[in-house]
């Protein structure tokens, strides 16, 4: 075939099909090209690359608006984007940018203004001078205070690795050690006075403690005991002389343990010794043998007025009269801190079949229980002997009485 320049003298050749001509280079790999394939093959793949390129490299969907957003001197972005108008965009953007931090300015200069950079919640902290929340602070402050916070964690770190390495030394030696060895004691009563392992020691003073409150008793038990003294002993007279008992020198009016209580104890065990030598000096005569010292007590209905008859119960020997012209003290109390102290001739009301009544003060709490002491004391004519004797009677409040009773139903 003869081969035409162009256009305007194609008719002057013989036309042919593109099928029908070969392609005689060599093998393109890339475009799957191969020697002896027509040329309208070989057209069809370079048609087929160049719409892959065009779709590759095209520009018209990239939003170049961000490159004049800063730069005022940045050419608009036209509506047509090319590869040539993407590289000036981004040229101008560069310079523009490069402009900006050249001219930014240098701290410490008098242009510079220091950023303020919000506190990490663990970082804020109340102004001592303003009691407010601190939340944020300028630049350098914020790097001061992470400086000292670092330091203050660097010390922390620092104690725990010491504190780790000596337990860890500890841990070790316990790890290698053969065993617990209890210490060594010397005791001084529960085992022979030598040196002994502690938990052996132990087990001594143990068995030796048990054996103790089974001897001595409870704390309950203990307790119990020092509360049972004499109610009202405090207030009751003594037995061999005048006064009370809290007067006795040495009494405990307030027992809170038992070594107060054995004290009481022992003082009024002496009060009655000293008392009971003088009833053995009375009784080795005949005549004390006779006194005999009984009676019995009763209240009025308010509980105001106590009577004591003596007849019948009491009886005195012949020819003896009461130790004070006044009679026998007589003492009343109601457990509560009302007390009353009256006489009683033992003489008269021992055949007075009457009885001796007492009026009480408007201090008394007339729904406690009466305490009546009589401390008798008579002696013959001629004073040469005396007998004493001390009686204790009670004198219960009266039952409350039930009048009517309501009940309901559900």
């Amino acid at each position: 075939m003869t081969p035409y320049n162009s256009s305007s003298n194609k008719e002057n050749c013989t036309p042919i099909s593109s099928n029908c001509v070969i392609w005689q280079g060599p093998d393109i790999d890339c475009i799957d090209l191969c020697n002896g394939d027509s040329i309208s093959d070989v057209l069809y793949r370079l048609a087929l690359e160049v719409c892959a390129f065009q779709g590759e490299v095209g520009l018209s969907s990239v939003d170049l608006s961000c490159l004049i957003q800063v730069c005022n001197n940045t050419p608009a972005v036209p509506s047509t984007i090319t590869i040539p108008i993407a590289l000036n965009l981004l040229a101008s953007r560069v310079c523009c940018l490069n402009d900006l931090i050249d001219n930014l300015p240098t701290p410490g200069t008098s242009n510079y203004e220091e950023p303020t950079l919000n506190l990490a919640t663990c970082l804020r902290y109340t102004d001592p001078a303003t009691g407010l929340l601190v939340t944020s602070l300028p630049e350098s402050e914020y790097t001061t205070l992470l400086g000292l916070k670092l330091c203050d964690l660097t010390a922390v770190v620092t104690t725990h690795t010491t504190a780790i390495a000596n337990l860890n030394t500890a841990v070790t030696a316990l790890q290698n050690s053969t065993g617990y060895v209890p210490p060594t004691v010397t005791p001084k009563c529960v085992l022979p006075s030598v040196p002994t392992a502690m938990n052996t020691v132990l087990t001594a003073v143990e068995t030796q403690f048990c054996a103790l409150v089974t001897t001595l008793g409870t704390n309950p038990q203990l307790g119990a005991a020092t509360a049972s003294q004499c109610i009202n002993l405090n207030s009751a007279p003594t037995l061999s002389g005048g006064g009370t008992m809290s007067g006795i020198s040495g009494w405990n009016s307030t027992v809170t343990n038992l070594a107060q209580s054995m004290q009481n104890l022992w003082l009024t065990v002496c009060d009655m010794r000293s008392v009971m030598n003088g009833l053995l000096t009375c009784c080795s005569q005949s005549d004390c043998t006779k006194f005999v010292l009984a009676y019995t007590v009763s209240t009025n209905v308010g509980r105001t007025a106590v009577t004591l008859y003596f007849n019948p119960g009491s009886s005195l020997p012949v020819g003896y009269v009461d130790c004070n012209v006044l009679g026998s003290v007589v003492t009343i109390t109601d457990g509560v801190g009302g007390i009353f102290t009256g006489r009683a001739i033992l003489a008269t009301e021992v055949g007075n079949p009457s009885g001796v009544t007492y009026t009480l003060p408007g201090t008394f709490n007339v729904s406690q229980t009466y305490t009546v002491t009589v401390a008798g004391c008579v002696k013959n004519s001629a004073g040469t002997q005396t007998c004493e004797k001390s009686i204790i009677v009670t004198n219960l409040p009266p039952c409350a009485i039930v009048t009517g009773v309501t009940a309901t139903l559900t």
